[in-house]
């Protein structure tokens, strides 16, 4: 079995606990980066064929960092009731995956500061982008 394999069916019964309804894990691949974390791309079906997109952050090395993921957890929940356009967070802990984890709502966009600084593809948003971002924390920061 591979590592891939063993997680989509750990994730599978993880779902399965939280959402109380068959989940089926139909894809899980490692995502390039982190230094600190595994990232992983995690497609699943939810009954009535609902398609989900998850990330799993899972500590690196056996490290016993579940009390980190805890507050992280804690931390980007409270951001996102605040209004914070930040992802759901579905799980976190550990011993359920096997590592330190997050389980959260995937959201498309750009990660990685280098690409954003320097990428054509990022150019046109490059002058509003702290703009934006003071906003969100201002926006966030009045509902506190």
């Amino acid at each position: 079995m591979t590592e891939a394999s063993g997680l989509a069916s750990a994730l599978a019964s993880r779902l399965h606990e939280l959402w109380g309804t068959e989940a089926a894990v139909t894809g899980v691949r490692p995502l390039p980066g982190g230094a600190s974390r595994e990232s992983w791309d995690v497609r699943v079906r939810a009954a009535g064929g609902d398609e989900r997109r998850l990330i799993l952050l899972r500590d690196v090395g056996g490290r016993a960092l579940d009390k980190n993921v805890a507050v992280e957890a804690a931390a980007m929940s409270a951001a996102r009731t605040a209004g914070v356009p930040v992802a759901e967070i579905y799980d976190y802990g550990a011993g359920a995956l096997g590592q330190a984890y997050l389980l959260m709502e995937r959201l498309d966009g750009q990660t990685i500061p280098r690409r954003l600084l320097r990428d054509e593809a990022y150019a046109a948003v490059r002058p509003g982008l702290a703009r934006r971002l003071g906003e969100v924390m201002l926006f966030s920061a009045s509902d506190l």
